[in-house]
C-alpha cells in the first residue's frame, strides 16, 4: 500500500507540475506563477519524503532544479501579491496609484527576466529522473516486509518534519516576524509530506487536512504583509516625495500586520495537535504494523 501510494503521489505531483509549467509558459499571470510555485513545492516535498525511504542520485538533482526554478519566480510572485493588495485598497488610499505604477513596471521587468531564464521550462530531464524513481519505488515495494519498511520510513520522515515545525514554533519571537516565517516554511514541508501519504495510513480526514492548510495560510498572510511593508519602505527610499502621501497607508499596513500576528499567536499552539493522528497513536495490529 505504501509503495503504491508514494508512487501514485509522485506521478500526480509530477503531472500537476508539468501542467502548471505549460500554463505559465504562455502567461506569467498571478494565478499561473502562484500555482506553478505551489506545484514545485509539493513535488520537492514528495522528493524529500522519497529521499528518506530510498537512495537515488536523481532525487537530489531534481530537488536542486526545482528549487532554482522556484527562486527564479519568487520576486515576481511577491510583486503579484503586492499589486493585488494595493488594488484592494486604492479606493481608500488613492495615493497608492503611485506605488501601483511602480509595481507594474517591476512586474513587467521581472516577467521579462523570467521568460529569458535559461531552462526554466525544460522538463525532459526531470521527467526522466522521476520516472526512474517511480520504477525503483515499485521494485522496492514487492512483498509485505518491504511494504512495511516503506510505510515505517515514510512515517518516520513525516515525524521528523513535524518535529522541525514544532521546534520552529517554540522558537517564535513575537518581536521578530522572521521566526513566524521560518515556522511556516517548516510547517509547509510537513503538510505537503502528510498529503503524500494515504489517508488509509494516517487516518486524516479531508477536514483535518484543510485545518493544516488554514493554519499555514494564516502564517502566509503575516509574511505577505511583512514583504509588502518592506516594499513600501523601498519605494519611499527611492521616491522620498511619496513619503507623506503614503503615510496613512503605511500606518494602516502596520496595524494589519500587528492584528494578523496577534491573531495567529493566540492559536499558534494548535500545531502541537496536528500530529501524530489518532490512528497512529491507537494500539492495535494496524497501528503497530505501520510502525514496524
Amino acid at each position: 500500500m505504501a509503495g503504491r501510494c508514494l508512487a501514485a503521489a509522485l506521478e500526480t505531483r509530477w503531472h500537476c507540475y508539468r501542467d502548471q509549467l505549460r500554463i505559465c509558459r504562455e502567461d506569467f499571470s498571478e494565478e499561473g506563477v502562484h500555482e506553478l510555485r505551489v506545484a514545485a513545492r509539493r513535488l520537492i516535498a514528495q522528493l524529500v519524503l522519497l529521499g528518506c525511504v530510498m537512495r537515488s542520485a536523481g532525487i537530489e538533482k531534481a530537488r536542486r532544479i526545482l528549487k532554482r526554478r522556484m527562486a527564479a519566480l519568487g520576486e515576481l510572485r511577491d510583486t503579484h501579491v503586492q499589486r493585488a493588495f494595493v488594488a484592494a485598497h486604492v479606493a481608500r488610499f488613492p495615493d497608492l496609484a503611485l506605488l501601483d505604477a511602480w509595481l507594474e513596471r517591476r512586474e513587467r521587468r521581472l516577467a521579462g527576466q523570467a521568460a529569458r531564464q535559461p531552462g526554466l521550462f525544460k522538463a525532459r530531464k526531470l521527467e526522466k529522473w522521476l520516472r526512474a524513481l517511480s520504477s525503483d519505488l515499485g521494485a522496492k515495494s514487492r512483498g509485505a516486509p518491504a511494504l512495511r519498511r516503506l510505510a515505517s520510513a515514510a512515517l518516520k520522515a513525516t515525524d521528523d518534519a513535524f518535529a522541525r515545525a514544532v521546534e520552529r514554533r517554540r522558537a517564535i519571537d513575537p518581536a521578530d516576524p522572521r521566526t513566524i516565517h521560518q515556522t511556516r516554511v517548516a510547517f509547509k514541508r510537513f503538510r505537503y509530506m502528510v498529503e503524500s501519504l494515504s489517508p488509509d495510513l494516517t487516518g486524516l480526514s479531508k477536514r483535518q487536512l484543510r485545518a493544516l492548510a488554514y493554519y499555514q495560510r494564516r502564517m502566509g498572510i503575516i509574511q505577505d504583509l511583512e514583504v509588502l511593508g518592506t516594499c513600501v519602505a523601498r519605494f519611499i527610499r527611492e521616491n522620498p516625495e511619496a513619503e507623506a502621501p503614503l503615510r496613512p497607508f503605511a500606518a494602516h499596513l502596520r496595524r494589519r500586520q500587528t492584528l494578523a500576528q496577534r491573531s495567529f499567536l493566540k492559536t499558534a499552539d494548535r500545531l502541537f495537535g496536528f500530529w501524530p493522528p489518532a490512528q497512529l497513536m491507537a494500539p492495535g495490529p494496524a497501528a503497530s504494523g505501520n510502525r514496524t
